[in-house]
């Protein structure tokens, strides 16, 4: 297999910085990464482990004027911070909202306060590592009925964290596959590394209707306190799936709580503009234009990723896990490390997908394309 081509998409440098105004007036800055801290005064961009940056971060330097600081960095689409008086650093904020703007004043800036929506910060969540292999939790699965739904599986980490919300992902099977089976390696890989997923045993979920139910389903039972998930699961939610069921993790992803997609081989219309998308598919794919053209046509952080061989009844399903494609490996990694990413604020598994043409994944051989834009 031949090293893939990259090509770099990137909206911008990864990490610029606003320039000083001493007489006041808008700093700009975009940061990416996570949940680093704040450097007053010298308008630098914090970084550490997040999307789309937040709040404001500044301090005064008296009647000359203050610099800007940079964005902090906050979880996806994250909400500004309002600005108050005074030079102190800005905060961060979580999910919810479009990225802050730094301003500074006369008499020094100003610094924002926290914004709404869960904190972002440095993830929760246990492991760290090249997210190939399986992550530090034992895991376990159980059948549950869904309503007029009907069966599903979730997938979980057991023992469940005490401190540290669940990341959530609903997952949709492809057209004539039933149960949980033929797909549960890509469930069994998340759930190691810390995400509850939710497996419809349907085979005709294109609609999206399953993948909203299953994350209701997950949300009703954080909020039971009877159950055995009862405030242990984050309300940050993605939906996947394979062929069809990637149709319908699309179609799926206007539920509210949704941020983070992953297509696998489904890619037959326009990814939402909105959500973090992943679109994984093979050159012998039944649709490797659609995957490239969804990702194309998204403004929100996405990567296209063509395995150079992939095709559709096989690497994407339980036949290339027995049979050991690396392939499927790598689609089993990506879809657990842009979940842990996107909805588990892990700087290790957003650093897969950062750098340009040296980002670890894009260095990888196998990949007859590979490309991230908006990141």
């Amino acid at each position: 297999m031949r090293k893939a081509t990259v090509v770099a998409l990137f909206a911008g440098a990864l990490f610029a910085c606003g320039s000083e105004d001493e007489t006041g007036g808008n700093m700009n800055g975009l940061a990416t990464g996570g949940s680093g801290g704040m450097t007053p005064g010298s308008g630098q961009a914090a970084v550490g482990g997040g999307w789309q940056a937040v709040g404001g971060a500044g301090s005064g330097s008296g009647s000359s004027g203050g610099t800007g600081g940079g964005q902090a960095v906050g979880g996806m689409n994250g909400t500004a911070g309002d600005l108050a008086s005074g030079g102190t650093p800005g905060g961060m904020s979580g999910a919810g909202g479009e990225a802050g703007t730094m301003v500074t004043t006369t008499g020094g800036a100003s610094g924002g306060s926290a914004g709404t929506g869960e904190p972002s910060g440095p993830s929760c969540l246990q492991g760290s590592g090249d997210y190939l292999g399986n992550g530090p939790y034992a895991t376990t699965r159980m059948d549950v009925t869904v309503g007029s739904q009907g069966p599903y599986t979730i997938f979980y980490p057991n023992p469940l964290d005490t401190d540290c919300k669940h990341p959530i992902v609903a997952w949709g099977n492809g057209t004539a596959v039933t149960g949980a089976d033929t797909y549960a390696f890509y469930q069994e890989h998340a759930a190691s590394w810390g995400i509850v997923v939710i497996a419809s045993h349907n085979d005709q979920v294109g609609s999206g209707d399953f993948h909203r139910a299953g994350l209701d389903y997950l949300l009703a039972e954080n909020d039971n306190p009877s159950s055995m998930f009862h405030q242990k699961l984050s309300p940050r939610a993605g939906t996947s799936g394979h062929s069809q069921g990637g149709m319908g993790a699309n179609a799926g992803s206007n539920h509210p709580n949704v941020e983070a997609i992953v297509n696998v081989q489904g890619a037959f219309g326009r990814a939402p503009a909105d959500k973090a998308f992943l679109c994984l598919t093979g050159t012998a794919d039944l649709n490797p234009a659609g995957c490239k053209s969804s990702v194309d046509g998204t403004s929100s952080p996405a990567m296209h990723a063509n395995w150079e061989g992939g095709d559709h009844f096989g690497t994407a399903t339980l036949g290339g896990f027995i049979g050991g494609d690396a392939g499927t490996k790598q689609y089993m990694r990506l879809y657990s490390a842009w979940f842990r990413c996107f909805l588990g604020d892990d700087a290790n598994a957003c650093a897969l997908f950062m750098g340009g043409e040296s980002c670890p994944v894009c260095g990888d051989t196998g990949w007859a394309e590979i490309y991230a834009k908006n990141y």
